[in-house]
Formats: structure tokens, sequence, C-alpha cells
């Protein structure tokens, strides 16, 4: 089934965002602040005639930085994104198709800040659509998170995160995503013709 753009949408607003048996929480309740997160990731997308399962990586840095990179068959890059604030750029490597724009409603929280504590809410700009976020974690007195559930409409993505290191340092060159030479530029509207090409 092919899915609407606020479908395509929300899987880029997911996507940059389980842990069975695992305690659901805020992630601000946890006791130590978090400024820095990395871990690889399996990520599981439902909607309606579609589901995909991808290992990834997630890496987020205080205040706003964030990059999202879903791995091929051979651990090379399938699928880049980096996000500063509310700004996107994604890169569908096989294609060499890029965008770079604006995803987020001014009053929604960045992809980053909803894995550092401030906000758990995402809001896409196209048709305000809610994106509601839940963290999980080992035990209600861990600070070690397992996974994360964002839902919106029809549309689910779930993390496992895979041994997560928090507060490491992480260089500002990992949020870099420079438009790769002789990209394709895409436009928003453009996105979903990418997006509903991925398979399980």
């Amino acid at each position: 089934m092919k899915l609407t753009k606020a479908g395509s949408v929300l899987i880029l607003a997911a996507i940059i965002f389980s842990g069975c048996g695992a305690q659901q929480i805020k992630i601000g309740t946890a006791k130590t602040e978090l400024k820095t997160f990395k871990t690889s990731v399996m990520a599981s997308f439902t909607g309606p005639g579609k589901k995909i399962k991808k290992k990834s990586l997630l890496a987020v840095k205080a205040p706003d930085m964030l990059r999202f990179e879903i791995k091929g068959f051979f651990n090379e890059p399938f699928f880049m994104l980096v996000a500063k604030g509310n700004r996107v750029q994604i890169h569908f490597v096989p294609e060499n198709a890029y965008y770079e724009g604006e995803m987020f409603a001014k009053s929604s929280a960045s992809p980053a800040s909803i894995f550092l504590n401030t906000q758990n809410d995402l809001i896409l700009k196209a048709d305000n659509l809610k994106i509601a976020s839940t963290f999980f974690k080992k035990s209600k007195d861990s600070d070690v998170l397992t996974g994360a559930e964002f839902t919106g409409g029809d549309y689910r993505l779930s993390f496992s995160f895979i041994e997560p290191e928090i507060n490491n340092e992480l260089d500002d060159s990992l949020f870099e995503l420079p438009p790769p030479k002789k990209a394709h530029l895409i436009s928003e509207t453009e996105l979903n013709r990418y997006f509903s090409k991925w398979k399980k």
C-alpha cells in the first residue's frame, strides 16, 4: 500500500528517534542528566500495509544535535539523517538522493530534545500531527535506557537499544552531513517515493 504524505513524514520524524518487560518512563526521571547518548538500535516500523525492521545507529548530543543511520546488508550506510534543532538533512544512499529542510512545527520539540529530557512530543509541520514518545529503562532506579516507542496516527516506530553509551564524549563532526556530491536534491513531497521503496 502506498504511504500517504503524512505517513511518509511520520516515518522521517519518528525514525530520528522495545524493551519487553522494561519499565516505562519519561527520560527526565532518570538520575543522570543526559548530555550525550549513542547506541546501536534495532528499529521496527509498522503502518498500514508496511512493516520494516532495520539495524541502525543513533547518536544525540546536547543541546540539539542528532544522527540516525540505517545500515545495509554489509553494514554500509543505507540511510542517513542528521538534525540540528528542527532542521534535518537526509541522504538516501543507494539513490544518492538528498533532502534538507524543516519537518517540524515551530511549537514542536526538536528530535534531539526528545532524548535529552526536555520535552515529550514532536509535531509535524505538514499536518500538525503529534508524535507521542515513550521510553523504557531496565528498572525504576536505573539510568540505562533499553528502548523507545513513537506513535502517531496509524504508525508506530519501536527502538531496542543495544549497549547504549551515556555521556561519553562525542565529536561534533558526527553530526555533520555535507551535501553528497552529484546528489539528486529532493523536496519534502518527494520523500514518500523514497521511503515507500524500503523493504522488510
